[in-house]
């Protein structure tokens, strides 16, 4: 038998590169369908588009016209709002109080972890607003203000980011009650969604904010030609401190770890680690004074008497001996990869910038701030 021609082999291999590359490209072309299509699949609805815009429109209303509320017209808030509800939103909203469920929350869009309670888009006008005054009651003006503008970073997420990845949007923050409203027992307001979580807990007449998770992406964006920047004065104070410290001051202060978060987000309750970093005591008069006013803006969104009786504590000369400042990465806070804390006898302050996700060229912030003694009423820590 005579042996093939080269040409009869050469058009089998033309013929097998062929059929291969067309495979490829069907793969490719497949492969950029599927990923549009689960991209696209993020994209507000038109409802969810009309949910965000009730939302802001109620949010801004509070704000331009405060009401006068009180934290000893919770009690009465919070069962006004229970008597709203239906049903089946009373059975999410109102939570046992115990360690399990008040630890559930984070800071991730929802896509990517549930959450506790009611999403705002399903409160009726009357619920939406008594939800928004049972926090103003517990925050201050300040943190209530602070609260709205990270949900409206997600708006703004949601509504001007082609094909998003997350699913971003004011409609996706949940309220949830934990205990029974009280004046004589202990109970707790949770607030969650995509870089904010308020976990405010009431005992009598006591009232603790911690852990508060607080962050935003991006960190300036325009709504209605306003400008927003929440995250501001926490990264500018940061960023001040860092830029005045001395070669010798920041080999004290530098951690050796390399950081990709905070450490203590959602789910690492009580895992403070073995304290480093620099003494506030060793730090100039004028530096002082900067850690003194950093701490300041991270406890300013507590209610007055809580803010005030906190800052006695965390301000005292006895504490401040003791406290450290210690940092990572870079000691530009607003380059990407770049930590800080303070991190001292009671209070624990995290900060830490990371890359955009939907703008790679902007960075964004994550922060939290905890007490290691009234972190969740000091009760369910």
């Amino acid at each position: 038998m005579s042996s093939p021609s080269f040409t009869h082999i050469n058009k089998k291999r033309t013929g097998r590169v062929f059929l291969m590359y067309r495979c490829l490209v069907l793969l490719v072309f497949i492969a950029f369908i599927y990923s549009n299509h689960v991209l696209a699949s993020f994209a507000p609805t038109a409802a969810e588009l009309q949910e965000q815009d009730y939302i802001l429109e109620q949010l801004n209303h509070i704000l331009d016209e405060p009401h006068i509320t009180s934290k000893e017209e919770s009690v009465k808030l919070a069962h006004q709002l229970f008597e709203s509800l239906n049903e089946e939103q009373k059975e999410e909203m109102i939570l046992p109080l115990n360690k399990a469920i008040a630890h559930r929350w984070s800071n991730l869009p929802i896509n990517q972890a549930s959450r506790n309670g009611v999403p705002l888009s399903e409160l009726n006008t009357q619920s939406f607003i008594l939800a928004m005054l049972l926090l103003q009651a517990n925050l201050s003006p300040l943190g209530f203000e602070h609260m709205t503008e990270i949900i409206k970073a997600d708006y703004f997420l949601s509504t001007t980011i082609k094909n998003p990845p997350f699913k971003w949007g004011a409609q996706e923050y949940y309220i949830s009650i934990h205990g029974n409203p009280s004046y004589t027992k202990p109970w707790m307001i949770q607030l969650t969604g995509h870089h904010l979580a308020e976990n405010i807990f009431i005992n009598r007449s006591k009232t603790t904010i911690t852990p508060e998770f607080t962050g935003t992406q991006p960190r300036i964006f325009q709504i209605n030609n306003r400008t927003y920047h929440p995250m501001n004065a926490k990264v500018n104070a940061v960023h001040a401190l860092l830029l005045s410290l001395c070669n010798e001051q920041k080999q004290q202060s530098k951690l050796n770890d390399e950081f990709n978060d905070i450490l203590l987000g959602p789910g690492n309750d009580q895992s403070f680690p073995t304290q480093e970093g620099l003494l506030i005591k060793n730090l100039n008069t004028e530096q002082q004074i900067q850690v003194k006013h950093m701490i300041e803006e991270w406890v300013a969104h507590a209610p007055y008497e809580a803010r005030k009786a906190l800052l006695h504590t965390y301000l005292s000369q006895e504490q401040l001996q003791k406290t450290t400042i210690a940092w990572a990465g870079s000691t530009s806070i607003k380059r990407p990869g770049s930590y800080f804390r303070i991190d001292g006898p009671q209070i624990w302050i995290e900060i830490y910038s990371k890359e955009g996700v939907a703008n790679k060229k902007q960075a964004h912030v994550h922060s939290i701030w905890r007490d290691k003694l009234n972190d969740y009423g000091g009760i369910l820590k």
